[in-house]
C-alpha cells in the first residue's frame, strides 16, 4: 500500500519531502512511532550536534530504534551492519555473497554499500551478479566502496557488475587492492558508469600481481575518467607512473 512512497523516496533520495510526506501517511494509518522516527531523524540531519535542540532529539532517536528497530528492520536476512539516516536504513556493509533479498531492498533508501570479503569463500559461480544486481541496482543508490573486498572471486563478481552499471545518480565508487592482472583501468574502460562519477577513490593499485615493478600509468586513470564530471580523485599508496 505504501510503495508509491518509497518509490518516491528512493528516487529522491536527498529530499526531506517524500520523507516528512510519507511520515504524515503512517500517521494516518496508525504507525505513529515510525512517522515520529522519519521527523526526528529528519530534523537531526538538519542541525549541527551543539544545537541546543539536538541532545534531545538524539536521546529520542535512540528510544524509538530500542523500541522499534527489528520490527523497522522486518523478518528474514539483514545485512552484518546497517545505519539508520532519516528514517530508513541508508547505509549498508555486507557479504556479496549473502546480500538482503530484493524485497528487503525495497522497504528501505540505500545511498551506500560496503562490500566485504569473508575467508570461507562458498563453492559458487563467482562470476554471478544477481545477488549483488538486487543491492547494487538500487535507485538512489550513490556510494559502492569496496576497499574491503580482497578476495579474488568477490571482485569478479563486482567487475561484472560495474559492467552493466549505468546510471547518472551513481556518484562515488572506493575501489582497493587491483593489481594489473585484475585490470583495473580495463575495468573503468569497460564500465559505463565511469561517465558519471563524481567520486573515485582508488588504493593499493600496483603492477602484475607479485612483480611490483610493473606499474600502472595515471595516464590510463586519466584516459577513461576525461568525461566523468569528476569533482574528486583520491590514489593512495599506489603503484603509478606518471
Amino acid at each position: 500500500m505504501d510503495d508509491a512512497f518509497l518509490r518516491a523516496i528512493r528516487a529522491d533520495p536527498e529530499a526531506d519531502l517524500p520523507r516528512l510526506v510519507y511520515a504524515d501517511w503512517l500517521d494516518e494509518h496508525d504507525d505513529p512511532a515510525r512517522a515520529e522516527f522519519v521527523r526526528v531523524q529528519c530534523e537531526l540531519a538538519k542541525l549541527p550536534d551543539h544545537d541546543s535542540a539536538y541532545a534531545a532529539l538524539e536521546d529520542r532517536e535512540h528510544e524509538l530504534l530500542a523500541e522499534h528497530e527489528a520490527k523497522w528492520l522486518g523478518d528474514g536476512p539483514t545485512p552484518d551492519e546497517w545505519t539508520f539516516r532519516r528514517g530508513f536504513v541508508d547505509e549498508l556493509r555486507l557479504d556479496p555473497y549473502d546480500p538482503p533479498p530484493a524485497e528487503w531492498l525495497t522497504r528501505q533508501a540505500v545511498t551506500s554499500v560496503t562490500l566485504t570479503s569473508r575467508v570461507d569463500s562458498p563453492d559458487i559461480d563467482a562470476d554471478a551478479v544477481t545477488p549483488l544486481t538486487n543491492v547494487l541496482g538500487m535507485e538512489g543508490l550513490r556510494e559502492i566502496d569496496a576497499t574491503l573486498l580482497v578476495d579474488g572471486a568477490g571482485y569478479r563478481r563486482l567487475r561484472g557488475f560495474i559492467r552493466e552499471w549505468d546510471s547518472p545518480g551513481k556518484k562515488s565508487l572506493m575501489l582497493a587492492g587491483f593489481s594489473g592482472s585484475l585490470g583495473f583501468s580495463l575495468l573503468l574502460r569497460l564500465a559505463p558508469v565511469a561517465r558519471h562519477l563524481r567520486n573515485l577513490r582508488v588504493t593499493n593499485v600496483t603492477g602484475e600481481s607479485g612483480r611490483e615493478h610493473l606499474r600502472v600509468g595515471a595516464h590510463q586513470i586519466a584516459d577513461v575518467l576525461c568525461d566523468a564530471p569528476l569533482e574528486a580523485l583520491t590514489v593512495d599508496n599506489a603503484n603509478l607512473t606518471a
